[in-house]
């Protein structure tokens, strides 16, 4: 009898197949960058040091429209990976594909419980110096010449915003793990994404499109 994971699970396996690549994001670039936190959030993070992967989510063609990706992996306060999502959004909620980096407005879409907190959606504005067009190889030239950065904010439910923290892009980069960004997974005990059902589905569905794709969970 097939299950509720399954049911999630085995579409994004199958179609993972047949693309012969992951399901979400397929199409990047991953950069090294540094983070740092606002004094608030400082106390999750050890290091400032991060790797972020900038990616088109359907793969349209050069600098056509598409919802991009803002991947950040990085090391929380126990020395363990920690790993960030955000896709532009029209709102916090709905993807919505941008024109361009320097448009582009990312939501982490679900939000985050820090400590049993308030929920609280994270957010991502990049800077105006940014290619227009989201072709990801223009991103990685402009890498190449100069930073890129990003201003992080947090938000919770009446939409007043705080700063949560400053990205920087510094160069493009060749990790030593290519393993695809799982927020579901990595992130610290006291820290989860909600609500629980939707992530559990979340999580279903990297599980299907990593098995797909031959790409196992790594830490």
């Amino acid at each position: 009898m097939i299950g509720l994971q399954d049911l999630v699970t085995l579409p994004f396996r199958r179609v993972a197949r047949l693309r012969h690549t992951r399901v979400f994001h397929p199409d990047g670039a991953w950069f090294a960058g540094t983070f740092r936190p606002a004094p608030r959030f400082k106390t999750y993070f050890s290091t400032e040091d991060v790797e972020v992967r900038l990616s088109k989510g359907t793969s349209t063609a050069g600098a056509a429209r598409d919802v991009l990706g803002l991947a950040i992996r990085t090391i929380d306060a126990d020395g363990q990976r920690w790993d960030f999502a955000l896709a532009t959004t029209l709102g916090r909620f709905l993807l919505w594909p941008s024109r361009s980096w320097r448009d582009a407005r990312y939501s982490s879409l679900m939000p985050y419980r820090f400590d049993g907190e308030t929920l609280r959606w994270i957010s991502a504005h990049p800077d105006g110096a940014q290619p227009d067009g989201c072709g990801v190889e223009a991103m990685v030239q402009h890498v190449r010449t100069q930073p890129a950065r990003f201003e992080l904010t947090t938000s919770g439910i009446g939409g007043t915003s705080e700063p949560f923290a400053e990205l920087t892009l510094t160069g493009p980069l060749n990790p030593a793990s290519d393993a695809p960004i799982d927020p579901t997974v990595h992130h610290p005990a006291h820290v989860e994404l909600a609500p629980g059902w939707v992530t559990r589905i979340r999580q279903w569905a990297y599980k299907g499109s990593r098995q797909g794709s031959g790409r196992a969970l790594q830490n």
